[in-house]
Formats: structure tokens, C-alpha cells, sequence
């Protein structure tokens, strides 16, 4: 198996974008990736999806120095509403959301991680389509989908 870090996939991804993109990125998590995009992307746009409210407001104080993005407390969905997420964290930190939180219940995960899902919250949520013509986006370049197995869905 090859293991990509996430600099050397958005490496591989620049050379086909403007130096401008419109980027979405979904399953933001602690930002860390919203930076890394808004550094190589200087001139363009990312908005970054996170719905859980602690990892949202990581993402928040991870990009405030990054007016090149912007953040929703929403999880990217085929349906516009609210659904059930399922809550990831490692046995040994307890009450720490960890990145697997998916609007799908887990299943063969659980075979092959120590990662439990111990809680539930409900989401807001919101389709890819919905979202441009709220916020008036009238394209977008790039799709970074972190999902959980929900990508498809979205899209």
C-alpha cells in the first residue's frame, strides 16, 4: 500500500487549478489541511465544512489568520436539513471528538480500528447545490471530501 501525505496530493492537484480556485473542503477537522490549501492557494478561496461544534471551532482558531477562508458549521449532505452524526473518538481520550464522525452508522470500521462511536448529535446539514445558491458561489474549482465513506453521497 502507498501512503500519500496531503502536501504531496495537493501537489500533485495544483498544476491542474487556477492560482485562484475555488476550493470546498469537507471534514475540515482542526484545519490543519484548510491551511496547508490557503498557503499553497494564497489567491483563492476555501470553504471548509465542520460540523462538530468543538472541531469547529478548532477550525476556526486554526484559519483565523487566513482571510482566504472561510468556515461552515455544516456537514456537506444529499439532503438539506438536519441528520443524526455519528461521534469518533480513541479509547484512551475519551470526550475528544478524533476524525472519523460520519453521517454513516459504523460498521466494518469498527473491525478494523480501535476508534469507538460511543455518541450521536444531530447536524445541520446541507447539499453541495443548496449551499452555492445560499451563498452565491457561482463555481467551484476543487472538491476535498474527507467523509467517511459519505463522499458519494454528497456528490
Amino acid at each position: 500500500m502507498i501512503i500519500f501525505k496531503h502536501h504531496q496530493v495537493l501537489d500533485n492537484c495544483k498544476p491542474y487549478l487556477p492560482h485562484n480556485p475555488v476550493i470546498v473542503e469537507a471534514g475540515a477537522f482542526h484545519g490543519k489541511e484548510t491551511m496547508l490549501m490557503s498557503t499553497m492557494w494564497p489567491q483563492g478561496t476555501i470553504h471548509a465544512f465542520e460540523p462538530v461544534p468543538e472541531l469547529f471551532a478548532k477550525v476556526q482558531q486554526t484559519t483565523a489568520s487566513a482571510p482566504n477562508v472561510t468556515c461552515y458549521q455544516l456537514a456537506l449532505s444529499d439532503s438539506t436539513g438536519t441528520s443524526t452524526l455519528y461521534l469518533s473518538e480513541k479509547p484512551h481520550k475519551p470526550n475528544i471528538p478524533s476524525q472519523a464522525n460520519s453521517l454513516l452508522k459504523p460498521k466494518e470500521r469498527l473491525a478494523h480500528s480501535p476508534i469507538i462511536f460511543p455518541k450521536t448529535c444531530d447536524v445541520q446539514t446541507i447539499t453541495l447545490d443548496a449551499w452555492a445558491e445560499r451563498y452565491a458561489i457561482p463555481h467551484v474549482d476543487f472538491l476535498w471530501l474527507d467523509l467517511q465513506g459519505y463522499e458519494l453521497n454528497v456528490l
